[in-house]
């Protein structure tokens, strides 16, 4: 009876220790080169015929040079191979702490990344709250790469002098008159770093609302839910308040641990449909 209780006691301990080894090699390393592509339809009469079957990419929280460089190569591939006609950038661009060694080299080669994105109708950004610490920097890197910010801006996307869609960037520091401009019979996307951004967001005309900052909570416990971003009231997929469409991305890349585990990166693909 001894034997048998110390071999299942064993025989125990193995599978323990086969399964801890197998989940922490695939969150520190199958889940970091895994990349999902999540499809999105946004269907309104609001949207002129025109942009019917058209679509954008939404990526963000890309944290350069925290993983390898094959890996944010693999990205914009992957991007590229979708063929967006537009493409949005969400914020945190470069990890905190890549900042106290970021070298000219380093520089340029996220400039020929960002570069080698293709999008015929536009490239756009957001800056996150890290990122607007580093504005002036930023701005200059985006505009080589063919980029414009999008913060405290509402933007007229026109195609072939069609009527329009809205685009929306906001931040904490944008002013509130900004959404003054927005109409009830315009269909307007929002832009923002921050989910939290949906309670200003609600209420005024904005129909949907992509954000990041959360990775999804990058690792995630069953019961126990995520280990970072614990605040954010708002992880990860679809939200549906009121009067607005809340949709937040599990990103691009990591911070603080390299590791994600239940909470693959992916890419937003977003489809346009008048209906």
């Amino acid at each position: 009876m001894g034997y048998m209780k110390l071999r299942v006691l064993v025989i125990s301990a193995i599978v323990f220790i086969i399964a801890l080894t197998t989940t922490v090699y695939d969150s520190t390393h199958g889940a970091l080169t895994r990349l999902n592509v999540d499809k999105i339809t946004l269907s309104s009469s609001k949207i002129p015929d025109v942009f019917s079957e058209m679509n954008l990419i939404y990526f963000t929280d890309l944290h350069a040079f925290t993983l390898s460089d094959a890996y944010y190569q693999n990205v914009i591939t992957k991007i590229n191979a979708l063929n967006p006609d537009f493409v949005v950038f969400g914020g945190d661009l470069i990890d905190e702490k890549s900042y106290q060694t970021y070298s000219e080299a380093e520089r340029t080669s996220l400039i020929d990344l960002l570069s080698s994105i293709k999008a015929p109708y536009g490239k756009y950004a957001i800056l996150s709250e890290l990122d607007l610490a580093h504005q002036t920097e930023l701005q200059a890197l985006y505009l080589e790469a063919g980029f414009e910010v999008l913060n405290s801006k509402l933007i007229p996307i026109h195609v072939l002098g069609s009527s329009s869609i809205n685009f929306l960037g906001w931040d904490e520091s944008s002013p509130l008159e900004l959404l003054s401009g927005l109409g009830s019979s315009d269909y307007t996307v929002a832009f923002a770093y921050d989910p939290d951004a949906s309670s200003i967001l609600n209420g005024k005309n904005v129909d949907v609302f992509f954000s990041g900052k959360t990775h999804g909570g990058q690792v995630t416990l069953p019961l126990i839910g995520p280990l970072f971003m614990k605040s954010e009231i708002h992880q990860k997929g679809w939200t549906h308040l009121s009067s607005l469409e809340l949709y937040v991305s599990t990103g691009i890349g990591v911070s603080t641990l390299k590791a994600r585990w239940l909470t693959d990166p992916s890419i937003t693909l977003i489809t346009f449909k008048n209906n």
